[in-house]
């Protein structure tokens, strides 16, 4: 056999392994969200847990509305609220955009779940999101609230996130909601039918019982939250977090963001890094395009190697460790014309990714300085997940004389005046810190 022959050969085989380790994924998928819908059918006749008597929490059902003069009675009634709680249930792994199935409301009087999968106008709800005027309650909300930033190209307005509040009131951060509402309200939710196929028709009694629970609880816990979070003092710093998680920069493809993430992409040098921005770029809007999530299209792996040895043919493309026989036939050639775009800028408007080599001291430095900012936020009562990551603590070692607020949010905004502020003041010798322990917590001692 010759060499040409032994590389098809090679080459169809991993084209075919490659096809058949997605399609096990997703039958592996589908089986296992199968499985869960037919439990929450199989349990439909168990009899759910009460629902009990607490102030801002709705004990009725929840009503499933799939009518359009339905949803505008409702939307009227969240509009007066001033204020609601808000969930979705989508199926995401399959296409670029996740598939809406359900959005659960809640108020203190009303709980109902609307069904977009009946033709709805939704228009009217995602202009709710986006509403200054009226408050919305979510836990972890950032895919939630996407729609109506994809759908209007505005930011969502006036967001209260359950699980940021959490961490400005010396509770973890991040935590589930079902055992945020077990903390502050000794209520234990169901558990959950997450991967439950909710595009099915008609939704199980437990469905629809999960589907209310996830926002039942939001009013009450949000009134908890403000009740802790004005007496500590904190209120206003957790209300400029939840406004800064849901900025429109959050909802936009932005290639450079994405190159700044992408696994690898810190020790390319100038050249391939702008092949690999135009490969992002190109590997989103065709994904967007025929509804595919971005790496069942082209895999990272894929992407770095030809950024590294940037193959001009078809034939060099081949060449790339286990790319598929299909991508090859069907993409190929636009593959490689996104490689030849990135070849001809001159990367002047490249991120800058700075790579940090630690020495085993800069380490201890920086791991010391981890250890202050993490002491100095369980003080406040923040937890420190909320205030700066490892990474960044290696930016700021770097840089203690004069900390880049661009690259350190502890630089900056509420965090600054937090926990960065005080930590400027002993790195430049201005005060001591002293720290007591105090019902089971640190505090800063004056």
């Amino acid at each position: 056999m010759n060499c040409g022959m032994a590389v098809q050969e090679k080459l169809s085989k991993l084209a075919a392994m490659s096809s058949d380790s997605n399609r096990s994924a997703n039958q592996w998928r589908s089986r296992f969200r199968g499985r869960s819908h037919q439990e929450a059918h199989a349990n439909a006749s168990q009899t759910p847990a009460k629902i009990p008597h607490l102030p801002g929490v709705c004990r009725d059902s929840a009503r499933l509305i799939d009518d359009a003069g339905d949803l505008a009675e409702m939307l009227e009634h969240l509009r007066e609220s001033g204020s609601f709680a808000f969930d979705t249930e989508f199926i995401g792994e399959m296409t670029y955009t996740p598939h809406l199935c359900l959005i659960q409301v809640a108020t203190a009087t009303r709980i109902a779940l609307i069904d977009p999968l009946s033709s709805l106008d939704l228009g009217g709800f995602w202009q709710l999101i986006c509403d200054e005027a009226i408050e919305k309650i979510v836990h972890a909300g950032l895919q939630d609230v996407e729609p109506a930033a994809r759908l209007l190209g505005k930011s969502p307005q006036n967001v209260w996130d359950t699980q940021i509040a959490a961490g400005f009131m010396r509770l973890a951060y991040p935590v589930s909601l079902s055992k945020l509402v077990d903390q502050l309200l000794g209520v234990r939710l169901p558990k959950g039918l997450t991967f439950s196929n909710w595009d099915n028709r008609p939704l199980s009694s437990m469905q629809l019982r999960y589907g209310a629970d996830d926002v039942r609880y939001l009013p009450a816990v949000r009134a908890a939250q403000f009740e802790a979070l004005h007496s500590a003092g904190t209120l206003g710093w957790m209300r400029s977090e939840c406004a800064e998680a849901v900025r429109m920069e959050r909802f936009v493809f932005d290639a450079n963001q994405e190159l700044s993430r992408f696994r690898g992409a810190t020790g390319l040098e100038k050249k391939p890094l702008a092949v690999l921005r135009q490969l992002i770029r190109w590997r989103s809007a065709e994904a967007q395009q025929r509804d595919l999530p971005v790496r069942a299209l082209l895999r990272d792996e894929w992407m770095m190697e030809m950024a590294r040895k940037q193959p001009k043919t078809i034939e060099q493309l081949g060449r790339v460790h286990g790319i598929a026989r299909p991508v090859l036939q069907d993409d190929g050639d636009a593959i490689l014309a996104a490689i030849a775009l990135g070849l001809s800028e001159d990367g002047s408007d490249l991120p800058q990714l700075e790579v940090i080599e630690e020495t085993p001291a800069s380490r201890f430095t920086a791991d010391s300085l981890f250890g202050l900012v993490q002491s100095l936020g369980a003080a406040v009562g923040i937890d420190p997940a909320l205030l700066i990551n490892r990474q960044q603590v290696s930016v700021l070692a770097q840089h203690l004389e004069e900390p880049d607020a661009a690259a350190v949010p502890l630089m900056r905004g509420w965090r600054l005046e937090a926990v960065g502020r005080h930590l400027l003041e002993i790195l430049k010798r201005k005060r001591t810190c002293q720290l007591g322990w105090e019902r089971g917590g640190l505090f800063l001692q004056s």
